[in-house]
């Protein structure tokens, strides 16, 4: 298959039962999305609308995009790409893992992902990009002037990776432009990313997850923050 796009609302949910004392009964289950098998084929992955996969139970663990097969060259996501369990599950939430595929990957992120992510050891080109503030605040006056209540609609304006991006090796770049976050940090085992912060695009780094980098720029009011301590250009 060369290409899967998807254009309308994917919804993925695996749940426990409850018995006629409204008492759990199950454990619930790990939820997923997509999964290229082994012998698989898949060259290019786009998601242009709501994709949501939920995992429900106590251990239960969310997947969005799975690749055994080391085909998929690219990830484009211009909406909804968002992984949940519950908020005590011992589980973990996988956006996307593309981890066995070695020749690189183009990575772009336009809208807003929850999960991490995880690209394999050949060369990949990761482009993160959020809204200018004139788009915001237009997309927003266009929420307001519709007659929605800010609370329902806020997360919508959202252009974020909501997780850890983790690299399996090779060399790697990463754009960040137009205030988008990438809440969890990047990971690089061998040093070899440079990271471009543009646009008053936002990299914190988390205390476990230490920034491993060969070139590290930041122009236009971007932002670096390592645990406690911000960095602005």
């Amino acid at each position: 298959v060369p290409e899967f796009v998807s254009n309308g609302e994917v919804s993925v949910l695996t749940s426990f039962g409850t018995n006629s004392d409204n008492e759990q009964v199950g454990s619930g289950g790990d939820a997923y999305g997509v999964i290229v098998d082994a012998n698989g084929s898949l060259g290019s992955f786009e998601n242009n609308n709501s994709f949501t996969v939920t995992a429900r139970g106590p251990a239960s663990s969310a997947y969005g995009l799975i690749d055994r097969s080391g085909t998929v060259t690219e990830f484009i996501n211009t909406n909804f790409f968002t992984m949940t369990i519950d908020e005590n599950s011992a589980g973990s939430l996988t956006a996307v893992d593309l981890s066995a595929n070695t020749s690189g990957i183009n990575f772009v992120n336009t809208g807003s992902i929850t999960g991490d992510v995880y690209l394999g050891s050949g060369d990949n080109t990761i482009t993160l990009e959020g809204m200018t503030e004139d788009e915001y605040n237009e997309l927003y006056d266009a929420f307001i002037d519709a007659g929605f209540i800010e609370e329902n609609f806020i997360n919508v304006l959202d252009r974020n990776v909501n997780g850890t991006i983790f690299l399996a090796g090779g060399d790697a770049t990463l754009d960040m432009s137009k205030n988008t976050i990438l809440a969890g940090g990047i990971y690089s085992p061998n040093g070899q990313l440079n990271v471009n912060l543009n646009d008053t695009s936002t990299l914190r780094v988390l205390p476990d997850i230490p920034l491993n980098v060969e070139n590290l720029t930041l122009n236009d009011d971007s932002t670096l923050v390592v645990g406690d301590r911000k960095s602005v250009v």
